[in-house]
C-alpha cells in the first residue's frame, strides 16, 4: 500500500532519451521513500531495464511492469549473504524542497527489509508492439497496446511463466484501460472512443475462450487518458461497491464516472 511505519514509498518508473535512438534503449525503476517528520526522500533501491519504463502496477505482493515491448513480473527479494548487501548501492537523499541532493548513508529509520533486498525479475512476457498500459484485478492483468489494443494476461506460480489468456484480434491504439473484474474490461483509444470487452469463458470452443469480445462501444468525443476504479461522491452505497464502478479523467479536464454491473 506504499506506507510503513518508518514513512511512504513510491516506485517510479524512467527512460533514458537519447537523439539517436528511436525508442528507449535503456531505463530504471526506482524506490523511494519519503519521511515526512526528516522531509527527505531516499532512494532505496534501483533495478535497471532494457528500454523505457511506460507503466507499473501492483500484483499481488509483486510488480508488474512494461518495458517497451516486454511486460515484466517484478519481485523484491532478500540478500541472501552479508557481502550482497553490503555491495548493494547506498541510499541518496534529497532534502528540504526537493530541489538539491547529495550522497548519505542509509537512515536508521528506515525498513531493513528494504534495505536487505533488491527488485529481481521473475517473469516476462512478449508479443507487443509497446505495452503502455496495465490493469489488475485478482489473479489476471489487461495489458493496452499501442497498437494492438488489449490482451489478458495470467502469473502462473507452478511454472513461474506469464501466460497469454485472451486477446482482441484487432487494432486499437489504446489510451488507457481498466477491469471491472475478471471477465469484463474497459478500455479507450485515439479515436475518442470507449470500449466494453468480455471474456467467453462458458464457451466450449477454445478460439472463442481465447478472443476478448467488443460488447459495447460508445464514442464520447474527449481523448481519455487513464480510467481508475472509485467514484465522484464521497460515500458510495454499500449496494453499489461492487458494482465495478470508475472515474475517467479526459485531456481537456473534463471527469466521468461510469458505474457497471457484475461480470455475469
Amino acid at each position: 500500500d506504499g506506507k510503513r511505519a518508518s514513512g511512504y514509498y513510491y516506485v517510479v518508473g524512467t527512460a533514458f532519451i537519447r537523439a539517436h535512438e528511436d525508442e528507449p534503449t535503456r531505463g530504471r525503476v526506482l524506490v523511494l521513500e519519503y519521511l515526512p517528520t526528516k522531509k527527505t526522500l531516499t532512494l532505496v533501491a534501483e533495478f535497471q531495464t532494457n528500454g523505457a519504463v511506460y507503466c507499473l502496477a501492483p500484483f499481488n505482493g509483486r510488480l508488474l511492469i512494461s518495458v517497451n515491448s516486454v511486460v515484466e513480473l517484478l519481485e523484491w527479494r532478500q540478500h541472501t549473504t552479508e557481502a550482497a548487501a553490503a555491495a548493494a548501492p547506498q541510499g541518496r537523499s534529497i532534502r528540504g524542497d526537493f530541489g538539491s541532493s547529495s550522497a548519505s548513508s542509509p537512515s536508521p529509520s528506515l525498513s531493513s527489509s528494504l534495505r536487505g533486498g533488491k527488485l529481481e525479475r521473475i517473469a516476462s512476457h512478449r508479443g507487443h508492439i509497446i505495452a503502455i498500459l496495465i490493469a489488475t484485478h485478482g489473479d489476471y492483468f489487461v495489458v493496452g497496446d499501442l497498437m494492438k489494443s488489449v490482451m489478458l494476461l495470467m502469473f502462473k506460480e507452478e511454472s513461474g511463466t506469464i501466460v497469454e489468456v485472451a486477446r482482441e484480434y484487432g487494432n486499437k491504439w489504446m489510451t488507457s484501460v481498466e477491469m471491472v473484474d475478471e471477465k469484463v474490461y474497459l478500455g479507450t483509444d485515439d479515436n475518442l472512443n470507449l470500449y466494453t470487452w468480455k471474456r467467453n469463458v462458458a464457451s466450449i470452443n477454445e478460439e472463442e475462450r481465447q478472443s476478448l469480445q467488443v460488447s459495447g462501444s460508445f464514442h464520447l468525443g474527449e481523448l481519455v487518458n487513464a480510467i481508475r476504479r472509485g467514484s465522484l461522491v464521497m460515500r458510495i452505497p454499500e449496494d453499489h461497491k461492487s458494482s465495478g464502478s470508475g472515474v475517467c479523467s479526459a485531456r481537456r479536464g473534463a471527469a466521468a464516472a461510469a458505474a457497471g454491473g457484475g461480470g455475469g
